[in-house]
């Protein structure tokens, strides 16, 4: 648990305000895209007492309650930037929110589900606006709530393919070219030839990211 996370926690918890009804609460000049990076650990919060009091009287907790004494020594710990958001990681914390499986959603959007999975990976680029469109509509969480405004803003933001950090195999079946039926691995060489086969994927696959996001630098840089 960090600062942000718990500042949301408690903005749910405590309050039925959107990001924008608490920002007036607390009577703050930072802007709307400040906060909610500081909820969600993109950056530190203002090193100063007067954020926390303006949290504190947004948050109408007596001073010594449990949470926001929590708050408070949270306050004090180092500040650790959190793995960053993009759209794909935002989209598929809202789908699992809602409850809704991959498949069903990339049906819902009439794409399909290895295209839709990339995306939410981050591997693929997002669509259109008119695709961003019905992926809010379909989600069912109202175009000016806060999580469509903060999907909107990371669909906005410059794409940049995110790299496969880890392959983990687990093999269930495999087959063998020609073969009519999926069979479970009849020696280990099979799954070692599987293992190094995937491994040899997420390297051209990580190639490729760097070879993108380093053009997307040198344009971006023009």
């Amino acid at each position: 648990m960090f600062f942000g996370q718990k500042l949301k926690e408690l903005r749910s918890k405590h309050t039925i305000m959107d990001l924008k009804q608490f920002k007036e609460a607390m009577g703050t000049s930072h802007s709307i895209a400040k906060l909610s990076d500081i909820e969600n650990g993109q950056i530190d919060r203002p090193d100063c007492m007067r954020y926390l009091a303006q949290v504190y009287r947004a948050l109408g907790l007596p001073d010594d309650h449990p949470d926001f004494k929590e708050l408070v020594r949270l306050s004090y710990e180092p500040f650790v930037r959190q793995e960053g958001m993009f759209f794909g990681k935002k989209l598929k914390e809202l789908r699992l929110e809602k409850n809704v499986g991959l498949r069903k959603m990339a049906k819902k959007l009439d794409i399909l589900a290895s295209k839709y999975s990339q995306i939410e990976n981050g591997y693929k680029e997002p669509l259109d606006a008119l695709w961003l469109h019905g992926v809010i509509e379909k989600l069912e969480i109202g175009f000016q709530s806060d999580e469509a405004k903060e999907l909107t803003r990371l669909w906005n933001e410059p794409f940049v393919m995110q790299k496969m950090s880890e392959c983990k195999v687990i093999i269930h079946a495999t087959k063998r070219h020609g073969d009519s039926e999926w069979t479970t691995p009849s020696t280990p060489t099979e799954c070692v030839e599987l293992t190094e086969y995937l491994n040899e994927y997420v390297i051209a696959h990580n190639e490729k990211a760097d070879e993108y996001n380093d053009g997307i630098q040198r344009k971006n840089s023009n």
